[in-house]
């Protein structure tokens, strides 16, 4: 049974108002309906739970993490409901030391933006329910600080389901912020099942056996094999690792990561298609 949790309690606790370990997701798993979905994973970094509530939220998050050029994700993340001259949800506006409150008051919410559109806001019981977008990533290099993305396991949505998703895609492109739609077929789950066995040894006081070492040189990225095409076990990785060692060239530098085909991160990190 989910637990219910209101939104002037969360604003209580400015959830989503923090970064990298100090983030507290909007909806938390135990409050989720569907309790069965979700997970609970460790970030290797910070070493903060994640809220996932999908599989294709699981492997997005860990193929986007292991990604260089990303800061920090925060899952979950709550859109601003309504306009207001003193709201008290004008925390949840990325980047507002830089635009100022005065600028971020001018954006319109997903209550502006349902009625410009025609359409019904989301609803639950208990009255109009708060949006959230799935991930919004945080970057340190590229032509944008944030990014924002939605993940969804089926091609086939439903008319309502697109009403939702263009509401919150306008809320994200009117405030500078690139918005994504991405599918769980556009992600290669092998790439996220070795990211997950790399980075539970990330920490080295968590080395305890020397394929776990392996590991951890993955994980830290010294050691670069091919994620993305056979999901290595202990003596698979040992292989590769010695095939490296015998063919590598001294000097040659290390060779580039692949990450197998991922069409999503590729199109993500790239902020291809975002109109």
């Amino acid at each position: 049974m989910s637990r219910h949790i209101s939104d002037k309690r969360k604003l209580k606790e400015k959830r989503c108002g923090g970064t990298g370990a100090d983030y507290v997701p909007w909806t938390k798993a135990t409050e989720f309906n569907s309790r069965g979905l979700c997970s609970v994973v460790q970030d290797w970094k910070t070493k903060r739970g994640v809220h996932l509530f999908s599989r294709g939220e699981h492997d997005a998050y860990l193929i986007l993490r292991f990604n260089d050029r990303v800061e920090d994700i925060r899952e979950q993340y709550a859109l601003r409901l309504e306009r207001s001259d003193d709201p008290e949800d004008l925390y949840l506006e990325p980047g507002l030391d830089d635009i100022g409150e005065d600028s971020a008051l001018e954006f319109d919410c997903t209550m502006e933006i349902a009625e410009e559109y025609g359409f019904r806001h989301p609803r639950d019981r208990f009255g109009l329910c708060r949006m959230t977008t799935d991930l919004l990533l945080t970057m340190n290099s590229g032509d944008y600080r944030y990014i924002a993305v939605s993940v969804k396991g089926s091609r086939d949505l439903s008319r309502r389901d697109k009403e939702k998703l263009l509401i919150e895609k306008t809320y994200w492109l009117r405030r500078g912020v690139p918005w994504l739609l991405v599918f769980k077929d556009e992600l290669n789950t092998v790439t996220a099942d070795n990211i997950r066995l790399a980075i539970k040894f990330f920490h080295k006081e968590d080395v305890r056996i020397p394929t776990d070492h392996l590991y951890h040189l993955v994980a830290t990225k010294r050691f670069r094999p091919d994620l993305g095409n056979v999901i290595f076990d202990r003596k698979t990785l040992a292989r590769m690792f010695k095939e490296r060692a015998l063919y590598h060239r001294p000097g040659a530098g290390a060779p580039s990561l692949f990450i197998g085909t991922n069409e999503a991160a590729d199109r993500i990190l790239g902020c291809g298609d975002i109109r």
